[in-house]
């Protein structure tokens, strides 16, 4: 049976895509019945448990911050799979575009706020993990003000494009997750190449870049294989993308399991 090597790039990126909205999903019901309980009965100590800085008695500027950080999260991880629905663009414009407005205005304040906790509190990380976390909250800015004007202008190509690169972006907190918990998991639990006390090491430092970086380059050659020419990478992208598809199910499994359904027990 031949398949149409658009086809199969079509749909090998819609797996990937349904894989990681659930996953995404599940990562918002996280933080929505982990954080939010605890910060609405004002029980703070919850939330250093599990995030440094995350309450600091007496330091405003911080828990102001860190709340900020958690709404806005929840509001990008539940509503951004939606702008990618076909269905909902077509047959609920209205909503993709007041739901869109949300995302990018949202991705912005992300991406301000995010640059203000490194300058204020820096990462655990250290200076790589500082500029990572930078880096990111740079691009998030940039991309969203791309994603905003390119609707204005009309231009659907390219906005369609940009909001692809900006979805991306403002997913790289959860890719670090599903990445870290994938690689625990194929290494049996061991902290290889990276030192679990300090939070610190070459593969966290991969990881730190490479939570935004490498979905930057596969969207690019995404880009490339639902054009028309090359054709010849059609059927190896489709492929690779299947193969992405399987490790992001395995990683989000062991983020689910083995990092947030045990919290909220």
């Amino acid at each position: 049976m031949h398949m149409d090597p658009n086809k199969l790039v079509k749909r090998s990126v819609q797996a990937w895509f349904i894989t990681a909205a659930l996953g995404t999903w599940i990562f918002a019901f996280y933080i929505i019945f982990y954080y939010g309980p605890s910060g609405l009965f004002g029980n703070w100590e919850k939330w250093n448990e599990t995030m440094p800085h995350g309450h600091e008695t007496g330091d405003p500027m911080n828990n102001v911050a860190m709340v900020m950080h958690m709404i806005l999260a929840v509001i990008i991880l539940v509503g951004g799979p939606f702008q990618f629905i076909d269905h909902i663009r077509k047959k609920w414009g209205r909503f993709h575009r007041w739901n869109g407005r949300t995302y990018v205005i949202s991705g912005l304040l992300l991406g301000v706020n995010g640059i203000f906790i490194v300058l204020y509190k820096g990462t655990i990380s250290g200076m790589l993990g500082d500029i990572s976390m930078s880096l990111n909250a740079i691009l998030i800015i940039l991309f969203a003000s791309f994603t905003w004007n390119k609707a204005i202008e009309k231009d659907f190509n390219a906005h369609r494009k940009w909001s692809i690169r900006l979805f991306l972006v403002m997913s790289g907190v959860w890719f670090f997750r599903i990445g870290l918990m994938f690689w625990l998991l194929v290494n049996d639990g061991n902290p290889v190449w990276f030192d679990m006390e300090s939070f610190s090491g070459p593969f966290l430092t991969g990881l730190g870049f490479g939570q935004y970086i490498g979905p930057l380059l596969i969207a690019e050659i995404y880009f490339l294989a639902e054009s028309r020419k090359p054709s010849w990478i059609k059927i190896p992208f489709a492929l690779f993308m299947f193969g992405i598809t399987a490790i992001t199910l395995v990683g989000i499994f062991a983020a689910t399991v083995g990092l947030w359904l045990p919290r909220l027990q």
